[in-house]
């Protein structure tokens, strides 16, 4: 998507089906150091489950997650409520689902993204980029979602922090590859927790656009770049 492009302001089904054949077509998705909750061959097997997880999306951010009803979820897919149990326990069990499939996503853009880097900068630059362009094409997802992951006692919370602590390590791999040895974690989680906040701060504000999402990706790549460096001098000390 570019820069250009309006945000969604509401999920498109073939826009998500989209997404989820990029993950089911990623070959990066298939190594042994990519721990999924959802594999690209289970999903493949699953047409239903995918059809139910895309369609309710729609519903949780047409209607509000409280709002929605199993039958809902139903008629959304198209689907029995025999088949809805064989995949799911409740609305719940598919919002935690679809929460895990969004960062199988994240996971996966890092992953490709951040190992093209040749220098820190890039490592930087791109570990910043990946997280806004997510955030940019699935807006109403994670406007969705992301409020429910950071309250404690949410489902979504231990995803959330699994997430985080995965990307974390797959970016400071990155710079241990390049400079032969890692950076102090916590410099790389503050600005994953940085970046979260002006997500937030973003996605309430309803006249939101694509430039102003660009705009703070530009700022936070520079503080990445600046921490980077001096945890990088930091460390020699």
């Amino acid at each position: 998507m570019t820069a250009t492009q309006p945000m969604l302001s509401r999920p498109d089904a073939t826009q998500l089906r989209a997404v989820v054949s990029l993950l089911l077509a990623s070959d990066v998705a298939r190594t042994d150091d990519i721990a999924l909750h959802h594999s690209p061959d289970s999903l493949a097997r699953s047409p239903a489950k995918v059809e139910i997880l895309v369609n309710s999306v729609i519903v949780f951010v047409e209607r509000g997650f409280n709002q929605v009803t199993v039958q809902d979820l139903l008629d959304s897919a198209n689907i029995s409520r025999r088949t809805f149990y064989k995949y799911f326990r409740n609305k719940i069990d598919v919002l935690e689902n679809l929460y895990k499939l969004s960062v199988d996503i994240m996971v996966l853009r890092y992953k490709a993204d951040v190992g093209q880097s040749a220098t820190v900068a890039d490592v930087a630059r791109h570990m910043v980029e990946v997280f806004y362009a997510y955030h940019r094409d699935l807006a109403p997802v994670i406007r969705m979602m992301q409020e429910e992951a950071l309250r404690q006692d949410s489902p979504l919370a231990p995803h959330r922090a699994n997430a985080m602590a995965t990307v974390t390590a797959l970016v400071n791999r990155e710079i241990q590859r390049i400079t032969g040895r890692p950076i102090d974690a916590l410099v790389i989680r503050s600005l994953f927790w940085a970046m979260e906040g002006s997500s937030i701060e973003l996605l309430r504000d309803e006249h939101h656009g694509p430039e102003r999402i660009d705009h703070a990706r530009d700022v936070i790549v520079g503080i990445a770049m600046a921490a980077f460096d001096r945890a990088i001098a930091a460390r020699g000390n």
